[in-house]
């Protein structure tokens, strides 16, 4: 049987915490956290692409895997005109790194880490905080 076999992880485990947040805790959703790898695998008969392994550098988001899976959806990626895998990869929609916990909001902006608590106020991140 044709398949993609989709993989994501709900989130990391915080094993190392930081100087902003203990080890095992994942109440602020920082970087280290929410930055998860995905894998996405075509299995199957009619299999005909290149087996290799694809990295996406890019930001991106579960936006990116509903992107990709409609793509699917629209050709088959086990039809004779399947376009490669480069191209994508490529075509993958960039989406800038938003995450939120329970009121709690880090985002990237301008290559800098922005934290919201509960009560609204934003902080700037320091490299320290988020090591």
């Amino acid at each position: 049987r044709n398949t993609v076999l989709v993989f994501i992880p709900e989130h990391g485990r915080a094993l190392v915490g930081s100087r902003f947040q203990p080890a095992d805790v994942r109440d602020i959703p920082l970087p280290k956290i929410t930055k998860v790898p995905v894998g996405v695998k075509l299995i199957g008969p009619d299999f005909k692409g290149d087996v290799q392994q694809n990295l996406v550098s890019k930001p991106t988001s579960y936006q990116a895997i509903s992107w990709l899976l409609s793509r699917y959806m629209e050709e088959s990626p086990f039809g004779d005109k399947t376009p490669s895998a480069d191209a994508i990869a490529f075509q993958i929609p960039r989406t800038e790194f938003v995450a939120e916990h329970e009121g709690r909001v880090v985002m990237e902006v301008d290559g800098k880490f922005m934290f919201r608590d509960t009560n609204g106020e934003w902080l700037t991140l320091t490299a320290k905080q988020l090591e």
